[in-house]
């Protein structure tokens, strides 16, 4: 009797571990192609490039997946490893564009890294008004 309960408490472990290892691989899946989308909207690629833009989003979305373990632990060195993964994966998508798509979407950074800096100046007055009070 003990070894039946064991044996169904380990089959319930597994089962719940392999649910929730293909909704990580599900999750992953859908990011890259979110991303994949959102590139496309600002650079037209051939059938070519778009293979290998997805391969290198899916490939950032596996890192990113990777690095949700130290976001509440380590909020320092998580901010530090998501800006060197995005930096990473801009680096391989500029190598497979051409110049003028390279240049489009150099200035598509430029906008995003704007509008990250003004949200960190927004999010650090908020943080000081909150501590002011």
């Amino acid at each position: 009797m003990k070894n039946i309960f064991l044996l169904l408490t380990m089959l319930l472990i597994a089962a719940s571990s392999f649910a929730q290892s293909a909704t990580t691989k599900t999750n992953i899946t859908q990011r890259a192609d979110r991303m994949t989308k959102q590139i496309k909207a600002v650079v037209e690629l051939d059938l070519a490039q778009e293979k290998q833009i997805q391969l290198i989003t899916l490939r950032s979305a596996k890192q990113f997946e990777e690095i949700q373990t130290i976001k509440a632990t380590n909020p320092e060195l998580y901010s530090a490893k998501l800006n060197t993964l995005k930096e990473g994966m801009d680096l391989r998508i500029l190598k497979e564009l051409k110049e003028e798509q390279a240049i489009t979407y150099k200035a598509h950074l430029q906008k995003r890294a704007s509008k990250e800096k003004q949200s960190q100046i927004m999010e650090l007055r908020k943080q000081k008004l909150q501590s002011g009070n």
